[in-house]
């Protein structure tokens, strides 16, 4: 069955698993660029892990990328905000790119790789993704289709609190994340966002 076809009712707890959680470990790898994948709670498990790559000499540079985000005392830039925070941890300015304007994961990518590009005299060939376990097979579909192929992509997966392959399934919080991003895949595949493929039932 193609990805776009599947229905809520072939979604299975080991569909869910193979879909989101599979093949998608990280060993210490060197990388020239990090992508930070931006959401409301970027700042507590997805740049840590940035820093913390930074602090073992392992990636130096980062894009910071995302959209807007509306806290209790306004709007604000979610590259902005995982940008302070990752200065406040001990991450040089200089070190940081951001990209703007995003309203999904698609775009969060798009507009990271156009900014990319725009960097002179910068021609990557490694780039670690950083993003939470369960949003980080639809980011590597992504990044399939959108950047260039002569890129490597080394996902670095980093665990929320309820929604690891161990637990997701344990909460309604969890549960609900989960079933959303395999119709999130479902979505992109369907626009054309990524590549479809077949998936066994």
């Amino acid at each position: 069955m193609n990805i776009s076809d599947l229905q809520y009712k072939d979604i299975s707890r080991d569909l869910i698993n193979l879909m989101l959680f599979e093949n998608i470990e990280y060993s210490d790898t060197n990388s020239d660029m990090g992508i930070v994948m931006g959401s409301y709670s970027a700042v507590k498990y997805r740049v840590p892990r940035a820093v913390a790559l930074y602090n073992k000499g392992l990636v130096k540079n980062f894009i910071f990328s995302g959209g807007k985000m509306l806290i209790d005392s306004g709007i604000y830039e979610e590259a902005d905000i995982m940008k302070d925070f990752a200065i406040e941890s001990g991450l040089p300015s200089s070190n940081i790119y951001t990209a703007y304007n995003s309203h999904s994961t698609f775009e969060s990518l798009k507009n990271a790789f156009d900014l990319l590009k725009s960097i002179e005299f910068f021609t990557p060939k490694n780039i670690t993704l950083i993003t939470t376990s369960f949003h980080m097979k639809r980011c590597l579909l992504l990044v399939d289709k959108i950047f260039s192929k002569d890129i490597n992509i080394i996902p670095c997966p980093v665990n929320d609190s309820f929604t690891t392959k161990e637990n997701w399934y344990k909460t309604p919080a969890g549960y609900e994340r989960a079933i959303g991003e395999i119709f999130g895949i479902i979505d992109y595949a369907n626009k054309g966002y990524i590549n479809n493929f077949n998936i066994t039932l």
